[in-house]
């Protein structure tokens, strides 16, 4: 497995605060995890790379990059990440914080 770290979605307009700044999808071995970032804070979600291939039904990384684009690729990405893990009762992890 390689690392992979794509830029998934990023504003293109004046940022106020807490608007959502970036997000970014990230391949990293056998995890992988969805942040966002705003002005002041950023959150992640993360789980196995493997039970995301399954739920997504891809096979390989470039795959999984692509369809994780496709699917979590706008503001609400992060969201969304973490609503289809729940959903999908895959164990995940998440953390934030805030300047």
């Amino acid at each position: 497995m390689e690392y992979i770290q794509k830029t998934i979605w990023a504003t293109e307009s004046d940022v106020k605060p807490r608007d959502i700044v970036v997000v970014v999808a990230e391949i990293n071995g056998s995890r992988v995890s969805v942040s966002e970032e705003t002005s002041t804070s950023s959150q992640q979600v993360s789980c196995s790379t493997d039970k995301l291939k399954e739920v997504l039904n891809v096979y390989t990384d470039g795959e999984l990059m692509n369809e994780m684009e496709k699917r979590f690729g706008n503001e609400c990405g992060y969201y969304v990440a973490r609503q289809l893990m729940e959903e999908n009762d895959i164990e995940f992890y998440w953390w934030g914080g805030s300047n």
